[in-house]
């Protein structure tokens, strides 16, 4: 699912990558802004497994909508949530590995031209370790 504009790079490229191996998209219901309780809607009606958004901007609205709807809508099918145009804090990473501990989050930087620069990866389950590994692809 793309959260972010299609014009942001990580986006197009997620959806593109997606639809070329069969995959579908899912795109929200709303089309201006973020409505994180539309996603919530999305993800439970269309079996929703990842997502993509922009950095804190958009994962600590959805964080503190999970956080007052707990238990109102069937989130088990989400599993990862990458993140790309803007950082996502520790804080936030953390709240959303509590809420959903079965989510893989990816915090990557890039541009447009170049798509990977590096990222951050993290997981309920993870050691210290672990992400440090996962961080340089050796996981």
């Amino acid at each position: 699912m793309t959260l972010s504009p299609l014009f942001h790079g990580a986006a197009n490229y997620a959806a593109d990558g997606v639809m070329q191996v069969g995959g579908a998209v899912v795109f929200p219901t709303i089309k201006i802004g973020f409505d994180p309780k539309d996603f919530c809607e999305s993800v439970e009606k269309w079996k929703v497994n990842a997502c993509i958004l922009v950095g804190d901007t958009m994962m600590r609205p959805l964080v503190e909508c999970i956080e007052s709807i707990k238990g109102k809508y069937d989130l088990s099918s989400l599993m990862a949530v990458a993140s790309s145009g803007g950082g996502v804090t520790g804080h936030t990473r953390g709240r959303l590995t509590k809420l959903l501990p079965q989510v893989i989050i990816t915090d990557s930087a890039g541009t447009t031209k170049e798509t990977w620069y590096g990222a951050e990866i993290s997981a309920a389950d993870l050691s210290k370790e672990e992400e440090n590994l996962a961080a340089f692809g050796k996981l």
